[in-house]
């Protein structure tokens, strides 16, 4: 009998155990590698890409971006010096949803070159710690260093930020967080929050103050003596919502809060799983909060004492509103029972009875008023209409009477019908939209697209292709703003690649033309997906394009909006005729 024996190289046992180590040792810090890529957490402003440092617990997972010359969000992202945001907290999401909504959040509004980042602890004493350094002698005297602190059970961040003046005279300061826009925000109880851009995706973002030196104040400014140091921090969470984050802020600051639970169901029994409850402090300043209820109805929140005026709602249903008083440390119920959605549900085809992509449009006649679905950022629910996939789908409406016009681009017909929606009901709309032009031959284009890659547009990629195809579009080319990138995936996950086709590109942007390129081969987990620089001279931008990854026989590229005078007069605009660029 013969017996074989089978040696793993010493490399290969380490990096398994070191793998199992960070699968199972929490909270952990640890740089992404090649390997490491598929763990970065994903989402709609999912920014993470080899380089950078993942820092996660048993509750959360965040991107703090690497060191590199030319790391950078998006195109709308604050650039700060040379156009770099290296060491600051990209991405934060729920573990394991894979939600990430928030862009950037720069502590003391950290832009331009860094020191360095690095890994303090890498979280087996029990906490996980990265930090970003940037030397006085790289910033005119000012040493700024920023902490990103985890623990397991925490629903967030510490971040915790030191600045120490190496002049030899006073310097004065605002501490000045910055994040990027969000859906909506405000601030109540000194904690600021903000929104999803689409309120269904619930992912929301609170931070607030924990700590700081004497000599900030509230903390939103100081004054440094030669030598001396400042030192703040605040904690930024995640929940499902920006009541739900708002209170994991609260509750790690360990301030007296007040409890407000409840489950929200309709007369016939059923869970309201899209209800917003807005939540309004009596005699404050504070804006709003708002709060969502999850899968099954529920909800609960830790708030500063108080009253509060609270409205329910939800579309399509009677909202409620009432008051409630938040004791310290005493808990409220608020369970009340919402009437049954009334709606549409829509049937569309075209002639031999096949769904297709439309647009529903609700105006309100009759004494009914306008109607407002959503964002107009989305595609299902956008201010007065729903864009579809497919011909069937279901709008939830206030009661009322609506002419609803149904569309799909000008090569069809359209609908037209006015529609009675009863309270508690739901009505029908079947209808076929008919080819009204011939054309054979012909490709219905949009040659220049842009969603949240992008940076310019809330618009989620899902959310365009479904637009693009409700309006007929057939090619749309992926041109996000200097990176390159695939609708494809998008387009199979959504069943319209028999409607609507796509091909990899960008558009390379800078402050001047910009250029749209295509085919290009996107290389995941870089920078920008392996796009080039942006050149001032926009011969020379087409050059690289053409000849960017190999030279394509079928490459496009396309000049948007030239500046006419620059491109062909006067190329320095110094008011001399030079030729522009010749």
């Amino acid at each position: 009998m013969q017996r074989w024996l089978t040696f793993a190289p010493v490399g290969f046992v380490v990096c398994c155990l070191a793998t199992a180590c960070r699968l199972y040792a929490l909270p952990q810090a640890f740089e992404v590698g090649p390997f490491e890529a598929d763990e970065l957490p994903k989402g709609k402003f999912a920014e993470g890409i080899i380089g950078d440092f993942i820092l996660r617990n048993d509750k959360v997972e965040a991107v703090v971006s690497g060191n590199f010359s030319n790391r950078r969000a998006n195109f709308k992202t604050f650039r700060g010096t040379n156009g770099v945001n290296s060491g600051d907290l990209y991405d934060l999401t729920l573990r394991g949803t894979d939600n990430d909504q928030l862009t950037i959040f720069a502590p003391d509004h950290q832009v331009g070159p860094v020191s360095w980042v690095r890994i303090v602890k890498p979280g087996t004493d029990g906490e996980a710690v990265i930090e970003t350094v940037v030397t006085a002698s790289k910033n005119k005297g000012i040493y700024k260093r920023h902490e990103y602190r985890i623990k397991d059970g925490w629903p967030g961040v510490l971040i915790t930020t030191t600045v120490k003046n190496e002049r030899n005279h006073t310097y004065f300061s605002w501490t000045d967080d910055v994040w990027t826009s969000f859906g909506r925000s405000g601030v109540l109880g000194g904690i600021a929050w903000g929104d999803a851009v689409d309120p269904a995706d619930k992912t929301a973002y609170a931070y607030g103050y924990t700590e700081s030196t004497p000599n900030i104040t509230s903390p939103t400014s100081f004054s440094l003596n030669a030598g001396t140091t400042a030192t703040w921090s605040r904690f930024l969470a995640v929940g499902n919502s920006p009541a739900d984050a708002l209170s994991k802020v609260t509750a790690f600051r360990v301030e007296p809060v007040g409890t407000f639970t409840g489950t929200i169901k309709d007369r016939a029994g059923v869970p309201v799983t899209t209800a917003q409850i807005m939540l309004r402090p009596e005699n404050t300043y504070y804006k709003e909060c708002i709060g969502y209820t999850d899968e099954k109805g529920r909800f609960s929140f830790q708030l500063p004492p108080g009253v509060y005026e609270i409205e329910l709602t939800d579309q399509g249903r009677q909202s409620i509103s009432n008051k409630i008083a938040l004791k310290a440390k005493g808990s409220t119920t608020f369970s009340p029972v919402m009437t049954v959605a009334s709606a549409i549900v829509f049937n569309i085809h075209d002639e031999g009875g096949r769904s297709l992509p439309c647009k529903a449009q609700f105006l309100g006649t009759n004494g009914t008023p306008s109607v407002d679905l959503g964002p107009i950022s989305r595609a299902h629910g956008c201010k007065d209409q729903y864009h579809s996939e497919k011909g069937q789908f279901r709008v939830a409406l206030p009661a009322g009477t609506y002419k609803v016009i149904v569309t799909r681009g000008p090569e069809y017909s359209h609908l037209e019908s006015l529609v009675k929606v009863d309270p508690e009901t739901t009505a029908q709309f079947e209808g076929t939209l008919k080819r009204l032009v011939d054309t054979t031959g012909w490709v219905s284009a949009d040659y220049h697209n842009h969603s949240i890659p992008s940076g310019d547009t809330s618009t989620s990629t899902d959310d365009r292709i479904i637009n693009l195809a409700a309006e007929h579009i057939e090619f749309a080319p992926a041109t996000e703003h200097n990176r390159i990138c695939s609708w494809r995936p998008s387009i199979e996950k959504l069943g319209l690649k028999d409607f609507i086709q796509t091909i990899a590109g960008l558009e390379l942007t800078g402050s001047g033309p910009h250029l749209n390129s295509f085919p290009l081969k996107p290389i995941p987990h870089t920078q920008d997906s392996g796009a080039p620089e942006w050149d001032k001279d926009p011969r020379l931008d087409a050059l690289t394009l053409r000849d960017w990854q190999k030279l394509e026989p079928d490459r496009w590229v396309q000049l948007n909006h030239p500046d006419m005078v620059e491109s062909f007069i006067d190329r320095n605009d110094d008011g001399k005729i030079d030729g522009g660029y010749v």
